[in-house]
């Protein structure tokens, strides 16, 4: 071989090295960027399901309370209705109560 046809080989190596370099680079750089992309849309997911969890939550805790005041609206239709049997259903659940906190 001459002197000739290496260096040009060598030129040509040089070359093809120079585009796969450059190739690797763009390629990191499209691979970074659908990776940030990818985790932003991750993101909005969460949120999303966080914010569909709060909302589930809220309409919990309002069907609680409105449970809640339901029964505390049929104790006191219970109690108009009938004090006196109240009256005596709470004087047993007093002894009861005081009997078996005064055996321990």
């Amino acid at each position: 071989m001459s002197d000739n046809s290496v260096r040009n080989e060598f030129d040509s190596l040089r070359a093809d090295f120079s585009q796969m370099r450059d190739d690797v680079a763009s390629l990191t750089k499209a691979i970074g960027e659908m990776t940030a992309q990818e985790a932003t849309d991750r993101l909005g997911d969460l949120k999303q399901a966080g914010k569909s969890a709060r909302r589930q939550f809220n309409k919990a805790v309002d069907g609680a309370d409105s449970l809640c005041q339901s029964g505390v609206t049929a104790i006191e239709r219970q109690i108009d209705e009938r004090p006196l049997v109240v009256m005596a259903l709470a004087f047993g659940i007093g002894l009861l109560i005081g009997n078996v906190a005064h055996r321990r």
